[in-house]
């Protein structure tokens, strides 16, 4: 089943377009951190749901010691934030956790370990899991789970996964092609973002596409099962 997650980035969407090209679903972007919604979240969800596609939202942590110019970054905090600019309803995909950054390579600027970010992803999403009353998908690519040792983390496997492995470019995967990546601590991918310059449709620039692994109908089925 084919899906895109977007963002402001993507600036105006023809979202009838996009559903004629095939596309399923949508994840978009709500909010990052503690700095503020998506400037085009709310347009972006009500066109997604009036083409009637199966409508998610994706929330970017940023798992960074609270300061005097940014006292909000506890993740309760952040949970908070994001679930007064949330649009979620029954029938949706499951609120989604972006863990990518900051980039190792940029832990010690911000003062921060892997094991400061595990303490702080798993209160974070237990906080999403008491606002939403929803179990929360988790997305990550395999090498920051790596560095991070979010296998440490095994509460984590009970949250879908949503996994960035781009072994194509620019084109969603052909039936039997798989993203060949172990990340822990998850049994498989629920949702994969194969490639980040997709073209589709209805949006002028490039765009992630994603796959979920099972039919419209068991991605329907999935959603109506979440609890409201």
């Amino acid at each position: 089943t084919n899906g895109i997650d977007v963002s402001a980035a993507q600036g105006l969407i023809d979202w009838r377009a996009v559903k004629s090209a095939g596309v399923d679903f949508a994840y978009i972007k709500t909010f990052e951190g503690n700095d503020g919604a998506d400037p085009w979240h709310a347009r972006n969800v009500a066109g997604a749901r009036a083409a009637n596609l199966i409508v998610g939202e994706y929330f970017v942590g940023l798992p960074l010691p609270a300061s005097s110019t940014h006292p909000n970054r506890a993740p309760g905090d952040q949970a908070k934030l994001w679930r007064s600019a949330s649009l979620w309803q029954p029938g949706d995909l499951p609120p989604a956790i972006d863990l990518e950054w900051p980039l190792p390579q940029n832990w010690a600027q911000y003062d921060i370990t892997a094991a400061s970010i595990r303490a702080w992803v798993v209160p974070n999403r237990d906080a999403v899991q008491d606002l939403w009353k929803v179990n929360p998908a988790t997305y990550t690519f395999k090498d920051w789970d790596a560095r991070v040792g979010l296998g440490q983390c095994p509460t984590l496997a009970t949250s879908p996964l949503w996994l960035a492995s781009y072994p194509f470019v620019g084109r969603y995967p052909k039936d039997g092609e798989h993203p060949n990546v172990a990340v822990t601590p998850w049994p498989g991918a629920s949702f994969w973002q194969s490639t980040d310059s997709g073209r589709v449709a209805g949006i002028a620039c490039p765009v992630d596409l994603d796959v979920y692994a099972g039919t419209t109908d068991d991605l329907r089925a999935f959603v109506g099962g979440l609890s409201a």
